[in-house]
């Protein structure tokens, strides 16, 4: 029945617009009509020479229970309530707590404000079992906060790199975030595998059973990287996202360097197996083969936290603007649940994900970025992994809200989310405060009904930048993305790509109802928008008619300065809901 009721109330907000919305009448989108019965369809679109679709991908799997679920489910009922005196630490407390739960259940902090962290150094609060949930009283109510002594490393250098991979509390065994490692070739797929396909033909398939968990990779290849991350200033190794051997020849087989994705086969004909979620790209053979095995690293499964605020004063001993650490990291977990959290204040990362799957967070919050400078800091959500729901989340007063990464990031939906007053240390005179891809290649992001007010929005080639970042978004859906029209020129006529929306894809993306709510200059919305080189800045779309953008002719533009009614999330999930009673 709750599962029912859910998706019952997806269908019925499919008709909706967010609050701030409501203000102006929704445009009808041509590849989102309504019929007379109340009904909704994703026609296909034919423009500047190629067929366009809304519904080029079903993003409804993404999130906890495959986002049919917005509380936890399957947790044992064994319960530990901490008891603890005001602004005590209680790592040590909370750590046993969750050593007293084998199989799994919840531990209950009361309401009160309490450190953690103190004296630690990498991670601090561990969950490393299954149907395992820590809850608090509520948001505001049950406070935690970092103790100043916290370490994400010990040496100072390093610190900042372990913080990609330490939290204050941490939801991982060791070696989950891993899964796509190894060398997973226990059969090989036969076939070219399409955007949103399910069905797999395998060569063989005798070695699967129903529920296994498995891993789908495709090493990237030549051809690809060439075209997508070619530094020719370092040659002899100028191809970005690949390893080299001796003699400087690309070898290809880094698994960071790869399209994988975690699976559960759920069906098996032959040697045809079904799986759990679409994949997300067009994968073929003919390119690099693609392997599947059964996944070798120790998964974290069913796990969440709830009901809680953190907040991190500055790291003892740091610069001013310059502590470093993770609040919540979240490392190689399968259905996770992180709902009404709020990080009041946090160092350099507030939610970090690790390669996590099927993870929602719902209603949770992160603001004040101690360290927003550059080398990987102030980010309120930092996200690697797939099939991920943001939903009804929001940023304030960091560098970057809503950040991917990463070749195995894709299936990331953001909805009803919000990003405000983004911006920087008073020491970095340049840069972006934006939500952005930011390394290597992420790919299936919808952003449905995003809020911005001092803020930007880019998902572009960045160069050489971070690393060599290169093409950082494969494709993209931008659907009702509402700017604020804020603050669209800064200081010394430095454009911090505040109040613009730049999204410039290797294969193809859709604008459609990008508007603001003011400001003089309106929202700015670019195709070709790239941060290299340096100096291109795109065109600006104006036109509100459905149109190619000019630049890049791998966006379509529709609606331009007005919202447009449906939200293709909502109405996905709907719509799976009717096939799944």
């Amino acid at each position: 029945m709750q599962l029912l009721r859910l998706l019952a109330a997806a269908l019925a907000c499919a008709t909706l617009l967010p609050a701030a919305q409501a203000a102006g009448t929704p445009a009808q989108s041509r590849l989102l009509t309504k019929d007379a019965d109340g009904s909704w369809r994703f026609p296909t679109v034919e423009a500047g020479g190629r067929a366009w679709s809304a519904d080029v991908f079903d993003f409804s799997y993404a999130g906890y229970r495959y986002g049919e679920r917005e509380d936890f489910t399957g947790i044992p009922a064994d319960t530990r309530t901490l008891s603890a005196a005001p602004d005590e630490d209680i790592t040590e407390k909370l750590n046993a707590a969750l050593a007293a739960l084998p199989r799994g259940g919840t531990v209950h902090i009361p309401a009160g404000t309490f450190r953690i962290g103190a004296g630690k150094t990498g991670d601090a609060v561990l969950v490393t079992t299954d149907n395992t949930v820590i809850r608090g009283a509520g948001a505001g109510r049950t406070r935690l906060v970092i103790d100043p002594t916290y370490r994400s490393a010990e040496k100072p250098a390093e610190r900042q790199s372990a913080s990609f991979s330490t939290g204050v509390i941490v939801f991982g065994k060791p070696g989950s975030g891993g899964w796509f490692h190894g060398r997973l070739e226990t059969t090989t797929v036969a076939r070219p595998v399409a955007l949103g396909a399910r069905e797999i033909a395998v060569a063989d398939a005798s070695s699967f059973a129903v529920g296994d968990t498995i891993v789908l990779r495709q090493f990237m290849w030549e051809a690809f990287v060439a075209k997508n991350a070619h530094n020719p200033t370092r040659a002899p190794r100028a191809l970005r996202w690949t390893n080299y051997d001796a003699d400087d020849r690309p070898r290809f087989s880094n698994p960071g360097d790869s399209f994988a994705f975690l699976r559960r086969v759920v069906a098996k004909t032959g040697d045809t197996l079904l799986l759990d979620v679409p994949i997300p790209r067009d994968l073929d053979p003919a390119d690099m083969p693609i392997t599947i095995a059964p996944v070798s690293a120790p998964l974290l499964r069913n796990c969440g936290l709830a009901d809680l605020s953190l907040a991190a004063p500055d790291e003892e001993g740091a610069a001013k603007e310059a502590s470093v650490g993770t609040t919540v990291q979240i490392r190689g977990l399968v259905d996770g649940l992180f709902k009404d959290v709020a990080i009041e204040s946090f160092r350099s990362l507030g939610f970090a994900t690790a390669y996590a799957v099927n993870v929602t967070f719902l209603g949770c919050s992160a603001s004040d970025a101690i360290n927003r400078g550059g080398g990987g800091s102030g980010y309120g959500f930092y996200i690697k992994g797939q099939n991920l729901l943001y939903k009804n989340c929001s940023v304030a007063r960091v560098r970057h809200g809503f950040t991917t990464a990463a070749a195995q990031t894709c299936n990331v939906v953001i909805r009803g989310c919000a990003s405000a007053e983004l911006r920087f240390n008073s020491d970095i005179p340049h840069g972006e405060a934006v939500d952005d891809t930011h390394l290597k290649y992420a790919y299936a992001l919808l952003w449905d009904g995003h809020r911005s007010r001092d803020a930007g929005l880019l998902m572009v080639n960045r160069g050489t930048l971070s690393g060599d970042a290169f093409e950082t978004c494969g494709w993209a859906i931008v659907w009702n993305y509402e700017s604020a029209g804020l603050n669209t020129r800064s200081f010394a006529g430095n454009d911090m790509r505040r109040n613009l929306l730049g999204l410039t894809p290797a294969e193809f993306g859709l604008v459609v109802g990008a508007y603001s709510r003011g400001g003089r200059d309106g929202i700015r919305v670019h195709d070709g928008y790239s941060r290299f080189p340096a100096t291109t800045s795109g065109t600006r779309i104006t036109s509100p008619e459905l149109q190619v953008g000019p630049v890049s002719g791998r966006v379509l533009f529709e609606h331009t300065g007005r919202p447009v009614a449906g939200s293709i999330y909502d109405i996905q999930l709907a719509r799976r809901a009717k096939l799944l009673r």
